[in-house]
């Protein structure tokens, strides 16, 4: 499955809007458009599973690994025996896990759950327009924010601008429609 980094997303953005010189909105301001849409959006996720951490029977609370958020289920491993451990027995807050009592058993936690995707990171190609049309729904806000500011010149009308909000507003929720057609998400 081809996939795309931030560079690749912010050359077919500017396409998309017309901007291929910067000359609405700087290459800064369309980083920042693409950073909101991506780092953001809980459509922009993936399964994720960590084995990193190892428990043990005398502790209550884990940093949470920064390779999965969202944590659905946990299973410890003492040697070939699989654990599991129940959603009522743990908790996932302010960035730990913490046990309602110490895990009964030592070994490696294996934690199920999402991660986000960041710009840091290669999006697949199923997210591409999503991502273009989320991206476009901002500058489009942000230049008519400017327009109700003052801060635009002339070169652009505020029906102009309302017509390309609600056209790439349209479009978006047409891919998130295709992509909860495609991404099934099992709790």
């Amino acid at each position: 499955m081809p996939t795309y980094t931030i560079a690749n997303i912010k050359s077919k953005l500017q396409t998309i809007l017309r901007d291929t010189s910067d000359n609405k909105w700087t290459s800064g301001e369309k980083d920042e458009i693409l950073q909101e849409s991506i780092n953001d959006d809980p459509i922009l996720s993936y399964e994720g599973t960590d084995t990193s951490l190892t428990a043990s029977t005398s502790t209550y609370s884990y940093a949470l690994p920064s390779t999965i958020d969202n944590i659905r289920k946990i299973i410890i491993t003492s040697g070939s025996i699989d654990y599991p451990v129940g959603k009522s027995e743990w908790v996932e807050e302010g960035g730990n896990i913490y046990f309602e009592n110490r895990p009964q058993n030592g070994g490696t936690m294996k934690l199920f759950g999402r991660k986000q995707y960041t710009i840091a990171d290669s999006v697949p190609d199923k997210y591409l327009n999503y991502i273009l049309y989320s991206a476009a729904v901002k500058a489009y806000e942000m230049l008519l924010n400017k327009y109700s500011a003052g801060l635009l010149m002339s070169e652009v009308t505020q029906p102009e601008l309302v017509s390309s909000l609600a056209y790439y507003s349209r479009r978006r929720n047409e891919e998130e429609s295709k992509l909860d057609n495609k991404v099934m998400v099992s709790y």
